[in-house]
């Protein structure tokens, strides 16, 4: 798949004068993919089958965009092994019962093609060596089912557990090469244009100019995990009239890496066609049920990483070197330089969603199928990133990035603690039309009218106000308002067959940042 990258951003010229710079950079893909598949019919009640899949991406001249110079780039070469085994059995007229294996294996790498140290000019470019570094991730999942299903009477009984584990294990210096970061491209060619001129540092500093912060990564290169996680479940589809099921189950889930490891999910629902006999054209839905999302294996390894022990990142204010980095000697022994550390929470637990819903489905004619459906979502315990050893408030000053009085001392640094303490509200209205009109003709279309409110946009945001992360709340990331598709199908002779879809959506919500943490 042959691609481009545009760069289009002001940069300096080699007289230090800014420019506009456009680029295309080739950005090529290459997929490699094979499934074999094998259905065996071990007896006439039991069935076995064997799935295998390999695929692999191979990129090179990542990392480029609008603003990041081709000096960025990085090549990618991404493997990934797939092998399922499942085998069902029909155990009498009444129970059926399904046994699966799964492994997968992934094995990620990338290679930067420039390692000097990271140049980020805010609001212009990012330049000089890829911050990400080398990067080699291994990663293998075994993950065991046994689902059973029985019809008793008026009841369909489903029960069953997961069990995965999951070792990871990478191997990165990202970050060792450091990072430069200027406020504005101003500042970055009042600082070359001072060094060409022979000015030291000290004296660039003096007239408000120099890179604004640096920061580096030490340590050991290689961390690992291994990450369990378990389920049970059981759910009753009871058949209390012709046209009336109720549904009830409960869902028990654990991880390991959790404070909490008892997570119980209730759930409920009912399908009711409202009509008599066979002529039922109208059916309600409603449901309630607790829903859990789990923490991915990404923060662990972070956390595993950048606990203080096996790296660490120091952050140098106002650095008086460029461009070349300062000794670790001597930026362990700066007063303004303070490590970062990540970690998760010592109550953290996992987020969840209370979804209710309702939908009513009409038959309005033979043909015609209409519905509307409204979702309402409160989610709780969100996940998101903090410094809870960030200054106290009133005691930080912007303008003096070495102010401050810190809850744990400010020897300890920035601690970013992944935590469970966001809120989400999401209401929904979606209605569906879908028409039948002959044997030929097919026309179908959705809409949807979405509100959602958030003060977290995922466990790797980060609170604007540490002391205040309600402060955070309006519109979600994913709080696009209004979205909709028209599509459709015409069967000609021949088999042959013409689609058409047409999407439409209003835009996401986005804010306006200074680049700079007032906090």
């Amino acid at each position: 798949i042959n691609r481009d990258n545009l760069v289009n951003t002001d940069v300096l010229d080699a007289n230090l004068n800014v420019v506009r710079y456009v680029a295309y950079v080739s950005n090529p893909r290459i997929l490699t993919s094979f499934s074999p598949r094998f259905d065996i019919q071990l007896s006439p009640t039991n069935t076995l089958t064997v799935r295998y899949r390999y695929f692999e991406i191979g990129e090179h001249n990542d990392g480029v965009d609008t603003q990041s110079l081709p000096s960025q780039a990085f090549a990618r070469l991404f493997h990934h092994h797939n092998l399922q085994v499942i085998d069902t059995q029909v155990l009498g007229s009444r129970v059926v019962n399904q046994t699966s294996f799964q492994y997968l294996h992934f094995n990620n790498m990338q290679t930067p093609q420039d390692f000097s140290p990271t140049i980020d000019v805010l609001g212009a470019f990012t330049g000089g060596g890829n911050s990400s570094g080398a990067f080699d991730r291994s990663e293998t999942h075994f993950t065991f089912q046994n689902y059973t299903t029985m019809t008793l009477s008026h009841h369909v009984v489903r029960f069953g557990g997961t069990m995965l584990v999951l070792p990871r294990s990478e191997s990165t210096n990202g970050g060792f090469d450091g990072t430069f970061t200027f406020n504005s491209l101003s500042d970055y060619q009042q600082t070359e244009q001072g060094l060409q001129n022979g000015l030291t540092m000290a004296q660039i500093q003096a007239a408000g100019d120099g890179p604004s912060q640096f920061n580096i990564t030490v340590g050991k290169l290689r961390a690992s995990i291994t990450r369990l996680d378990g389920s049970l479940f059981i759910n009753d589809d009871w058949s209390l009239r012709p046209h009336f099921t109720l549904s009830t189950g409960l869902r028990f889930e654990s991880e390991n890496d959790l404070s909490e490891h008892t997570d119980w999910a209730p759930r409920i629902g009912i399908a009711w066609g409202l009509g008599h006999g066979s002529n039922v054209k109208t059916v309600l839905r409603a449901g309630w049920g607790i829903f859990y999302q789990r923490l991915d294996d990404g923060p662990m390894m972070i956390a595993g990483r950048l606990n203080g022990q096996n790296q660490r990142t120091y952050i140098v204010n106002n650095p008086a070197f460029f461009p070349t980095p300062s000794p670790l000697s001597d930026l362990t022994a700066i007063a303004t330089s303070t490590p970062t550390i990540f970690r998760l929470a010592p109550n953290l637990r996992s987020p969840y969603d209370m979804d209710t819903a309702v939908s009513l489905e009409r038959q309005i004619a033979r043909s015609t199928t209409v519905s509307l459906t409204f979702v309402n979502s409160r989610g709780v315990r969100q996940f998101l990133t903090n410094d809870i050893n960030a200054p106290l408030p009133g005691t930080f000053n912007p303008s003096d990035p070495a102010s401050g009085v810190r809850p744990l001392g400010n020897a300890a640094g920035n601690i970013y603690q992944y935590v469970s303490a966001g809120i989400y509200r999401q209401n929904q209205l979606i209605a569906n039309v879908h028409i039948q009109a002959g044997g030929r003709l097919s026309l179908f279309g959705y809409y949807v009218y979405n509100d959602a409110h958030s003060d977290t946009a995922g466990v790797d945001t980060f609170a604007t106000n540490p002391w205040n992360i309600l402060q955070d709340y309006g519109r979600a990331a994913f709080d696009i308002r209004h979205r909709g598709l028209i599509g459709g199908s015409y069967e000609l002779p021949l088999s042959i067959r013409l689609s058409s879809m047409m999407m439409a959506n209003s835009g996401r919500p986005f804010s306006i940042t200074l680049g700079k943490d007032l906090y």
